[in-house]
């Protein structure tokens, strides 16, 4: 009888080991997935460069029908009416034969040139700056447009 009750001991001892691997092994899994979706959800992307090609896109279609530009429609008006956003974080300029117009801070365009010239520090904005062909009163044309944004604690 007294063999039987220590056999019956051992095998509790052993099944409570059994008991604290399984809760050790399961604690591991947890935390691996724990871990993998805190790295694939904490990880920043910057979105600027593809909001700037965007935008420029954009600003083409407001100035343009079907590719032609009137040059009595290049206004900076025209501009304000197209762009609704926080003129301390964008900074655009459209060039036209000589003739600009610019919405937003102008200081980007500096940052710009300082990012361009490699000069180190942080939260430089994005640029973006393209040439377009167009027909402007029915002649070939380049309209040149910079863009410069910001916007680092939301977008990136």
């Amino acid at each position: 009888m007294k063999i039987i009750n220590k056999l019956n001991k051992r095998g509790n001892i052993g099944t409570g080991i059994i008991w604290l691997y399984k809760i050790f092994m399961l604690v591991i899994v947890i935390g691996g997935i724990v871990a993998v979706v805190f790295v694939h959800y904490s990880e920043q992307y910057d979105i600027r460069e593809v909001e700037a090609s965007l935008l420029a896109g954009k600003i083409i279609e407001c100035f343009s029908e079907q590719g032609k530009i009137n040059s009595a429609d290049f206004l900076q008006t025209q501009l304000d009416s197209c762009l609704s956003f926080d003129k301390e974080e964008i900074f655009v300029n459209v060039t036209l034969k000589k003739k600009s117009i610019s919405f937003g801070k102008e200081d980007l365009r500096v940052y710009c040139e300082l990012k361009e010239q490699e000069t180190k520090g942080e939260n430089f904005p994005s640029c973006l700056n393209e040439n377009y062909n167009v027909i402007i009163d029915n002649i070939p044309e380049k309209i040149n447009i910079f863009i410069a944004i910001l916007k680092v604690g939301k977008n990136v």
